[in-house]
């Protein structure tokens, strides 16, 4: 299932959350924010442990600035609220999966403390 955040729930949600949480950018006016949505459901029904959440690109331009996302869709991913990896435009199922790869990979680079 994949829940919206907020610039007022991006800390909560996010940054305090344990575990893998990929966020998607959008905006309502995309076209390819639209066909995205279906590929991160399917994505997200198939990797019950990674937390799928969407930003509202227009109406939370705080996160987005925070993070320097500008055009939709663009996904990040964090671990234990650590952003790992980002990418910009439409990503098909064999690129999330990449995408969750590479931010394991990084994931594991990171000191423990």
């Amino acid at each position: 299932m994949i829940r919206e955040t907020t610039d007022s729930s991006f800390r909560t949600d996010v940054l305090m959350a344990p575990g893998v949480t990929l966020v998607d950018f959008w905006a309502p006016e995309s076209g390819q924010s639209g066909v995205q949505t279906p590929i991160l459901e399917e994505f997200a029904a198939s990797h019950p442990l990674v937390r799928v959440l969407k930003v509202n690109l227009p109406r939370n331009p705080r996160v987005a600035g925070t993070f320097g996302v500008k055009e939709t869709p663009s996904l990040l991913i964090f671990k234990d609220g650590q952003p790992l990896v980002g990418s910009q435009g439409l990503h098909h199922r064999y690129a999330l999966e990449r995408l969750l790869t590479v931010a394991e990979a990084r994931a594991d680079r990171i000191p423990q403390a």
